[in-house]
């Protein structure tokens, strides 16, 4: 019997955590499972486990002059993780030892408490900056310089999945769950899509940071360099290869059902889409976790290059499913019910989408009773909430703190913001909701709502829109800035228990501790004076002398706009 059944029921106290959305930042994944959602902790022991049996504890190479990730990881306690991300696996001695401590030092204390990934763990780095989908890729050399920045450790997706696959080896004997589901990043991975837009630099080319190793062939980049296992980046996570199996190795899926009889909970990427029937999402499921799925995309296989006939079951049946990309309404690609754009146009008449297109979609599903209409939740991924607070759009979430401590705020569903983003009262879009349930269940206006979006960004390879608004435009950094900008996209969960919910998330200080930014650490006393001169937390990072001046990125940035857009000028004419 598969570990992945597409609809569970639980005890009506079992907690139940979302998140979504990783993107392959393993210190946003820690920050939400450790101190938001309290699911795991570190263990006493802080050594490092030898193939011989024998420990000894990590020691960082510590930089006396600026700020490093190795400085701020001793900081912060966390010199026994930094060693192991820091890893290549390649090494077999290395691929042994991080195998014998693949639980990163942290042990499972969330009892029968049900985690929720909601999508998209994989492919790292952004491929554009435009929400409205214009396709401004002007941004290829900022992602050159940006993946200096980010969470660049070897095999970083292999070590996430490894962890998350042994959190729910752990959580099982508590009868507790750590499920992932499958967004669209897998599915481009999964049927070797091109990912080269997505991966880290070192992982497709290593020893560089740009794409000048790259080979074209067929019209398409074809990265061939070794990432894991003999296997290059591109292939890895191929439905023929292991890190497919990686990925299902304790089951997966597109779409889960969490029933604790107060709730019918559906948890899917995108959004849920028209027609779609409970039967065709359970068929896809069980072939996905049987194998059947992975032996048709074999044998269908009509060459190199990828590519599969029209009838192989990998297409035919997501496409059925509505998973395809050309679907319309697509539950991995669809962002009808998340995008920030729609919410803020939808904003002055939300009943009326509410009662003639989310709820006909409930009906649809629920058919042959599978589900009762005035029960059901659905929680979403995909779509980054945040974006409410940057562009200064209208949303709704919770907004009355109810516990606070060094690391998190808690915020109950008694009081909900609706609007725009009220920075000086601390009312920050992250995680959203719309849409109110037919039946009220509760006297919080929170826990009655249909729909919850948990993406908000949280990942460092959101990044580059922090730096062409923070430092291209906003050179005299302030708190609002840091606000807008860095804090609605601190890592936090979606909190579920008896039929009530919470937001629970990190605190600027102890994101800024736990997931580090190195561009911001080392250039952030150069713009202006929101770092705190005498911070209990985390001591503001010493003057450098090559502190980005106002205006001098901009310039740099423009350059580089007009060298890439006349490389991708010659790629096309090459083609």
């Amino acid at each position: 019997m598969s570990l992945f059944q597409t609809k569970i029921t639980v005890e009506p106290d079992t907690p139940i955590i979302a998140l979504s959305d990783i993107h392959a930042d393993i210190d946003s994944l820690i920050i939400a499972l450790r101190d938001c959602a309290q699911v795991i902790k570190k263990k006493t022991n802080q050594n490092v486990i030898k193939p011989d049996g024998t420990e000894f504890e990590p020691q960082l190479t510590l930089d006396q002059t600026r700020r490093t990730e190795e400085n701020i990881r001793h900081e912060s306690g966390d010199q026994l993780l930094e060693y192991l991300l820091s890893l290549d696996l390649n090494v077999p001695e290395n691929d042994e030892i991080f195998n014998l401590n693949v639980d990163l030092g942290y042990e499972w204390i969330g009892g029968k408490s049900h985690v929720v990934i909601i999508g998209d763990i994989l492919d790292g780095i952004r491929a554009k900056t435009d929400r409205y989908g214009n396709g401004i890729y002007v941004y290829t050399p900022l992602k050159s310089s940006l993946r200096q920045f980010i969470n660049q450790y070897p095999q970083i997706e292999v070590k996430i999945l490894k962890f998350l696959n042994k959190l729910d080896e752990l959580a099982h004997s508590a009868k507790g769950k750590v499920i992932k589901l499958i967004g669209n990043h897998e599915h481009m991975n999964f049927k070797n899509s091109i990912v080269v837009n997505y991966a880290f630099g070192n992982d497709i080319t290593p020893g560089t940071r740009y794409f000048e190793n790259v080979t074209i062939r067929n019209n398409n980049l074809k990265i061939n360099e070794i990432y894991y296992n003999g296997l290059s980046r591109s292939n890895y996570f191929n439905i023929e290869q292991e890190g497919y199996d990686l990925y299902t190795k304790r089951g997966t899926g597109v779409l889960l059902i969490l029933d604790n009889t107060i709730h019918q909970t559906i948890f899917c990427h995108g959004t849920l889409a028209n027609r779609m029937t409970f039967k065709q999402i359970d068929n896809i499921n069980e072939i996905i976790n049987n194998g059947t799925l992975k032996t048709d995309f074999i044998n269908s296989r009509q060459n190199l290059t990828g590519v599969l006939p029209e009838t192989s079951l990998f297409i035919t049946s997501f496409r059925q499913a509505k998973m395809y990309p050309d679907e319309p309404e697509d539950i991995l690609w669809g962002r009808e019910m998340g995008e920030d754009t729609q919410i803020d146009s939808r904003f002055d008449d939300v009943e009326n989408y509410c009662k003639n297109t989310v709820n006909p979609i409930i009906t649809s599903f629920c058919n042959n009773g599978i589900c009762n209409i005035d029960k059901v939740k659905i929680i979403l991924g995909h779509c980054t909430q945040n974006y409410s607070t940057f562009y200064d759009s209208r949303n709704r979430t919770f907004k009355k703190i109810i516990y606070s401590d060094d690391k998190i705020e808690k915020y109950d569903s008694s009081e909900i913001h609706e609007g725009k983003a009220d920075l000086s009262n601390n009312v920050i879009f992250g995680i959203t909701m719309e849409c109110d349930s037919p039946k009220q269940n509760s006297d919080n206006p929170g826990d009655n709502k249909r729909i919850y979006r948990v993406d908000v960004g949280a990942s460092r390879g959101f990044d580059q829109d922090i730096i062409s608004h923070i430092i291209a435009d906003n050179p005299n950094i302030d708190g609002d800035i840091m606000k807008r900008y860095l804090h609605s996209r601190t890592p936090q969960v979606l909190y579920m228990q008896n039929g009530n919910f919470q937001i629970i998330k990190s605190k600027y200080e102890n994101t800024r501790k736990h997931q580090p930014r190195i561009w911001l650490e080392q250039t952030i006393d150069g713009f202006g004076n929101y770092v705190p001169q005498n911070s209990p937390v985390l001591p503001p990072p010493p003057q450098v002398t090559t502190v980005i001046q106002p205006g001098g990125y901009k310039q740099k940035y423009l350059k580089y706009k007009q060298k890439y857009l006349q490389l991708k000028k010659n790629l096309i004419k090459f083609k």
